[in-house]
This record gives structure tokens, sequence and C-alpha cells, in this order.
């Protein structure tokens, strides 16, 4: 027999899927019922599960633009494939979450090879406005993996840009398969990709470069922070890769940017057996950051609070720092990434630079900066 407490979670359950209509089957018109054309004036609304449904499995509009006007609860509906993929082509259009939440997101991905896992899988810019997405919030998302680059809202961001969008909670697994790349936001970020204003609390598993927010990243990251999620390294099979990066906030950073951003990570639990001689870099922002041919190191500081763990067992050459894991003892690093206690993560006084008029806001004392334009 069910519980009190049981019974009282189901009904409020039907009540709140009543309520924003989320309550639906996966049949769906030819196109979407909610009103909208697909154009950038006049986007397709998104307005519950069967909506995404018939967006994730029809390619034709993957270079139209999407505007989600409430709340949508996933729970009762199977997995969706990622929205754009290698073989159908990638996102080109536009989404426009309003701050809306998709609640309980379930993807798994369907092609072990090149490619990317997400709500949208692969997304790239062709023009101006084109592959961009905004105010996207998922809450407790369920991301499994197959392709190369995984992430809960974008597997690999090849270009455009990710704006205001957040990641509370929730999952996300990467491929076991392939030397994969996984972030709790996004798995892989190109040049010229963007991501600005957005963080992520997810919990991150992969096998090669993990991130709390991005796994790879040769574009720019400005404004943005992963918090009170784990990085976890998985087994890796059949063999070890070359090289693992384990990053509070970034895996590997491959001569990309990042600028005012922060990681405030529970824990990066490294796989201690079975390496080989692989080298293992673990940093509390970045595991390993590579700089461009002509590095800009004027960048404002970016900050980390996390105690690398101490990796016995672990072949070296590896790398452990509490700001950026590899390489180390560079005149650069301090320059770029700073570890403080979490006392200091929660004094204004610390973050020089910072916009705390129209980006960042802080609750001195309590708790660290968060985000002033995503809830």
């Amino acid at each position: 027999m069910r519980s009190t407490s049981t019974k009282k979670a189901v009904f409020a359950y039907l009540v709140l899927s009543f309520l924003v209509g989320t309550w639906c089957t996966t049949a769906q018109a030819a196109d979407f019922p909610n009103g909208g054309d697909g154009t950038v004036g006049t986007p397709w609304i998104i307005r519950n599960a069967a909506d995404l449904i018939h967006l994730a499995g029809e390619p034709a509009h993957w270079g139209q633009y999407f505007r989600q006007d409430r709340d949508i609860i996933w729970f009762g509906n199977a997995p969706i494939a990622p929205i754009g993929d290698v073989a159908n082509g990638p996102f080109t259009g536009g989404y426009d979450g309003g701050e809306c939440r998709i609640i309980g997101l379930a993807v798994v991905g369907g092609f072990a090879g090149p490619g990317g896992d997400g709500l949208f899988g692969i997304v790239q810019s062709t023009g101006l406005g084109s592959g961009v997405i905004t105010r996207v919030v998922l809450e407790f998302p369920f991301i499994l993996g197959t392709s190369a680059d995984v992430g809960a809202l974008v597997g690999t961001l090849q270009s455009g840009a990710l704006t205001q969008c957040a990641v509370r909670g929730g999952f996300v697994i990467g491929s076991v398969f392939i030397e994969a790349s996984a972030g709790g936001l996004v798995g892989n970020v190109w040049a010229p990709g963007v991501i600005t204003e957005c963080y992520s609390t997810a919990a991150v598993t992969g096998r090669y470069h993990v991130g709390g927010l991005v796994g790879t990243n040769a574009g720019a990251i400005t404004n943005c922070y992963a918090r009170a999620n784990t990085v976890t390294q998985i087994p890796l099979w059949p063999v070890p890769p070359a090289a693992v990066d384990l990053g509070g906030l970034v895996g590997w950073n491959n001569a990309g940017a990042i600028n005012s951003c922060y990681a405030d990570t529970t824990a990066i639990v490294p796989l201690t057996v079975g390496q080989g001689t692989n080298v293992l870099s673990i940093g509390g922002l970045v595991g390993r950051w590579v700089l461009p041919a002509s590095p800009i190191v004027f960048w404002p500081f970016n900050y980390s609070n996390q105690t690398t763990p101490g990796v016995p067992g672990v072949p070296v050459p590896h790398a452990v720092s509490n700001g950026i894991g590899a390489p180390i003892k560079v005149a650069w690093a301090e320059t770029i990434a700073a570890s403080h206690s979490l006392a200091e993560l929660m004094a204004q006084v610390t973050f020089a630079g910072w916009d705390f008029n129209f980006t960042w806001y802080i609750v001195e004392g309590a708790d660290t900066p968060k985000l002033r334009n995503v809830p």
C-alpha cells in the first residue's frame, strides 16, 4: 500500500501537470499548434513535452525559431534524441526559453561517434541571430551520452551563443566508448562559440575532458559559474585515453577565453586505478589550460574554491592545483585563476573587476555571487 506521503506526491504531480498544461501524449499535429510560424519575429510556441518531442523528431524545423511560454514537466515521457545531429544537420535556428523551466528532461544519445548529446546535440550559427539559445532553465535533467560531446543543454556548440541559461541539479553522463568531453551545460565549445551569463549545478561524469560547466572550451566563456556539483571520471573502456582533464568549471580549456567566472565544486573525483600511463590534470577551476598562440592574459580574475583531492595510485605525470591543474607553476596561472576560501568567495571585494551593478549580485557573508539576469 502506498504511504500517505507518496499519495500526496502523486496527487501534487497530477495537479501541477494539469495547471502547466503538460499532461499530454506524444501525438502532435504536423506543425506546432500553439501559434507562431517559425520566423524570428513570430517563433513557434513551445508549450508542452509533445512540442519538444515533435521538434526533436523533425529536422526540417531545426533551422527555425522557437519560444517556450510555460513550464514543462517531462516526467512520464520517454527520453528524446538530441535536437541537431551529424546525420540530419545541426540546429541553426533560435530557442528562447523565456526563463520557463523544463523539469526532469531525459535525453539518451543514439549515435556513438562524432557529434553531441544534450537537449540540443549540435548547434551552429549560419548568420546574425542564428544558433542562439537563451533563457533556458533545465531542472534535474538526466542526459546519457553516447557521442563525443555531452552536455545537459548542448552537446557541441560549433558556433553561435548561449546566454542566460541554467542547469539546476540533475546528471550528465558522458560516453564510456569513445574519448568524450562532458560538461554540466555544454560538452564542447568550438571557436567562435560564446557562452555568457550561464551556470550549472549538475553532477557530471565523463572519461576524458570533464568540467562542471563545459568539458572542452575553444570559444569564450564570460560571467558564468559552476557550483555545488561533482565532477567525476568514469572507468575507461577498452583502453585509457592519453590524457584526462577534470575541472570544476572546464575540463580542458583549449586556447579558449574564460572571463569573470568561478567554480565552487563539491568534489572532483579521479579514477585512481587502471589508468595506464595517461596524464591526469585536475584543477579547481580548469583541469588543463592551453594558451592561444598569441595569449592575452589581462582578463579579469576567475576564481575557485576547491581543495583538489590527492591522487594516490595514479602514475605520474599528473598535475593537481586548486586553480589550474596543468600547466602549473607558470607566471600567468594566478593572473587567470586564483584559489580562495569559501569565506573569501562570499565577499564582493574578492572579485576584482567584476560588474556587480548589472551582471552579478552577492549577499555578503552568506553566499557566493549570483547572476542578476538568470533565475
